[in-house]
């Protein structure tokens, strides 16, 4: 990840080995740059020139292939070498071919934005890791305060900046800097611009990591999960979304761990991966940079969430009627919220009785056929469109919807169906029949207190493993042969529920 700390790291690295004997030693800063700018002969030249302590290497007018002269001298010295920011296997092969019949006791240190430039040539590979919260406001307040520890800012503005950061020392650097000596008030101002408006200063070294995607579907499959996923997601959720049977979204994704823009646990059980809240927001910015230039863009982010909107909105009945390649639909009330914070906008609306986004005249027949993700944040309307084809949905989000019953007409088929989310659904009475959705993974139907009757095919969901109904009062008929794989359950408050 850019600004993480791999240069300093490097740096301070090769300044405490430089007092070790080492017969030559070189830092080349930003392989990258230099690469693009001087070409593979003057950078080879310079590392040799200085390695050796031979300024005539410089002016030699030789092919790109290491000499044998010049290599039999590089074997009988002890060099360090620092290669700074290499971001291409084919850049660190040409610098340093031959290198592996150094001296004993040479060392040669790369750091890179992407694991698989590494994992060819290196012995060991280290991961710079987000600095903890201890160290980041270690580093916030030598920035934002400096010598000045009696300037009076609030504790929870100060972990507002640093939880922004999330661990990004360069974040917390220039945020810091940027804040040192300004008062309460342009502290609040900075931190509610920044939830909308990403600093330009590290979003351009962020963006550098996008940019070198060499592939448009794993820049494509990149801003897709940017806009899709607020925090910690399942990859195979996320692939299940994705793949529309014409793509390589697995390998994607590995590329994209590769290059720092998403986290993994490594671990094959859950197979959870994350992205920063920056790399986010970097992506977020794109998508709105390419709506503002283009009329044709392949995604809308807009600037503000359902929650920021001041006024009523009516979304007329075609609304969607020309997205017929819509695979993602997200309404929602904003990012990473908690329950507490979701149950506290749900009660806003209800005691206000007015939506802030709804559609009077329905949306039949204008949902796309190919939709993978649909999130409606207070859907508005009583039941899906009539005509809405379920067959690709993979994950289904109506929190605090007006949804009595999902749909009016005869069970249809989905093999795809992995998540069912309708929490807080206060009209939902009951859920159709589900015999075909083999997939089901997790259905969540907390706070739907008008919720009377769960479907009977719930025996036949081999892979459900949670179920939420926590709050559903008027529960009163319940069975359930659930499958050994059920693996959690919340059910508080449910004093009818029968146990199996």
């Amino acid at each position: 990840m850019g600004g993480i700390g791999k240069t300093t790291l490097a740096s301070a690295v090769y300044q405490r080995l430089s007092y070790c004997h080492f017969e030559g030693r070189y830092f080349v800063w930003n392989v990258r740059e230099e690469y693009a700018r001087h070409g593979p002969n003057h950078l080879r030249k310079k590392l040799l020139s200085e390695l050796l302590n031979d300024e005539a290497i410089l002016r030699m007018d030789t092919p790109f292939v290491i000499s044998p002269f010049i290599l039999d001298r590089l074997k009988r010295k002890k060099v360090l070498a620092v290669l700074d920011d290499v971001d291409n296997s084919i850049h660190l092969d040409a610098l340093v071919e031959g290198y592996n019949q150094l001296a004993s006791g040479s060392r040669i240190i790369v750091t890179s934005r992407n694991k698989q430039v590494l994992k060819k040539v290196a012995d060991d590979i280290y991961k710079v890791e987000r600095l903890n919260q201890n160290e980041s406001l270690e580093l916030f307040h030598l920035h934002a305060f400096r010598k000045n520890i009696s300037q009076a800012i609030d504790d929870e503005m100060v972990l507002g900046v640093t939880s922004y950061a999330n661990g990004n020392p360069l974040a917390l650097k220039v945020l810091g800097s940027f804040l040192w000596s300004r008062i309460e008030k342009d502290w609040e101002s900075a931190l509610k611009t920044l939830k909308r408006i990403p600093n330009p200063e590290i979003q351009d070294v962020l963006r550098i990591s996008y940019e070198g995607l060499d592939d448009q579907g794993i820049k494509d499959t990149f801003l897709d999960i940017a806009c899709l996923f607020n925090s910690t997601f399942s990859r195979d959720i996320a692939v299940s979304i994705l793949d529309d049977g014409n793509s390589f979204v697995n390998i994607e994704i590995s590329v994209l761990i590769d290059k720092s823009l998403i986290e993994s646990n490594e671990d094959p059980v859950d197979n959870l991966l994350w992205m920063h809240d920056l790399i986010r927001q970097m992506g977020r910015a794109i998508v709105r940079d390419e709506h503002i230039q283009s009329s044709n863009c392949s995604r809308l982010e807009p600037q503000q969430s359902k929650s920021e909107i001041k006024e009523n909105v009516n979304l007329c009945r075609g609304a969607f009627s020309n997205m017929h390649n819509l695979q993602i639909l997200k309404i929602y009330c904003c990012d990473d919220i908690s329950i507490s914070e979701f149950v506290k906008v749900y009660t806003d609306n209800i005691a206000g009785h007015e939506f802030k986004l709804s559609t009077p005249k329905g949306l039949d027949p204008y949902l796309s056929d190919k939709l993978r993700y649909f999130q409606w944040d207070f859907y508005p309307l009583n039941s899906l469109p009539s005509k809405f084809n379920l067959q690709n949905l993979v994950q289904l989000v109506l929190r605090g919807s007006r949804v009595e019953k999902l749909w009016n007409y005869k069970v249809q088929p989905l093999p795809l169906l992995r998540m069912i989310d309708l929490s807080y659904s206060k009209f939902l009475t009951q859920l159709p029949d589900l015999p075909q959705a083999r997939k089901l993974e997790s259905i969540n139907l907390e706070g739907c207190t008008s919720f009377v009757q769960v479907f009977s095919s719930l025996q036949n969901l081999d892979k459900l493993t949670y179920l939420n109904l926590n709050g559903c009062s008027k529960l009163r008929d319940f069975f359930r042969k659930a499958s050994k794989s059920t693996g959690y359950m919340e059910v508080a408050a449910l004093e009818e529920l029968k146990k199996f």
